[in-house]
């Protein structure tokens, strides 16, 4: 069994989000099982990042609530919460002049006192975090001498670094070629069999969603339009009602796991 730093149960109960004027969820009624990673996955502007944001309230609820463990996560505060969840978001920003490792070092903002320095822990989940993301060449590189690959990496590691249990990746795999997709998703599948973590990520892509995911989740029209397996959410009848196209949806003989072929809506 893979170590556990904690159970986390994530429960969405009539949740109402919204963007301004902008509904995008009326009463989303969703539960996220610990110790897994779940896809969200559906067309632009379905509501996946915003479900997403909620867990970290970087978008309120208006009506109805999130629950981490039984405890409402609009309670929590600010340093409690990102010691529970680390999030990375679909375009964060730092200064450029900011070197690769000083980016990764602010990862530990959440378990360190206000004018404390490294403690050996802090030291030991930023290497690790280094390591994982294959930056150890890059460390004394500027931010704004990245490439958009680099750049990805350098985040992802900034969010490894704070070691939470529970890892939030909105589209983790922009800018990366297929190398660094592949490679990026295989150390969050790691992160979760070896270490427990309880991942939730947005995927446009449907099959490297199938691929790595124990649930899919997928959005549509403001509501779950179907959840589950990746067996049971990857039909062609579900694909075509929420992507309105047409699809073949085939078994990959090496992992067991279905993978669609998309063509236009005749």
């Amino acid at each position: 069994m893979p170590e556990t730093q904690a159970a986390a149960a994530i429960s969405y109960r009539r949740a109402g989000l919204a963007y301004g004027p902008v509904t995008v969820f009326a009463d989303l009624e969703l539960d996220l099982a610990a110790g897994r990673v779940t896809v969200f996955c559906g067309p632009n502007g379905c509501g996946k990042s915003t479900a997403l944001k909620a867990l970290r309230r970087l978008v309120r609820t208006r009506t109805g609530d999130i629950f981490l463990n039984g405890s409402s996560v609009s309670v929590q505060g600010n340093k409690a919460l990102a010691r529970q969840m680390a999030m990375l978001t679909q375009s964060p920003s730092a200064p450029e002049d900011l070197l690769v490792e000083q980016l990764v070092v602010l990862g530990r903002y959440a378990h360190r006192s206000r004018f404390g320095g490294l403690s050996p822990a802090d030291r030991q989940a930023v290497d690790a975090a280094i390591d994982a993301c294959e930056l150890r060449d890059l460390l004394d590189r500027r931010l704004g001498a990245l490439s958009g690959g680099q750049m990805q990496r350098a985040w992802l590691a900034t969010v490894l670094a704070q070691d939470a249990p529970i890892l939030l990746l909105d589209e983790p795999t922009n800018h990366l070629d297929i190398r660094h997709q592949i490679e990026t998703l295989e150390l969050v599948r790691r992160l979760n069999r070896d270490k427990g973590r309880t991942v939730v990520l947005v995927l446009h892509d449907l099959n490297l969603a199938s691929r790595y995911a124990d649930e899919m989740v997928m959005f549509s029209g403001g509501r779950v339009h179907a959840k589950g397996p990746p067996s049971e959410v990857m039909t062609e009848t579900n694909i075509g009602a929420v992507f309105g196209i047409g699809c073949k949806v085939l078994t990959d003989p090496e992992l067991g796991r279905p993978f669609c072929i998309p063509y236009p809506k005749v």
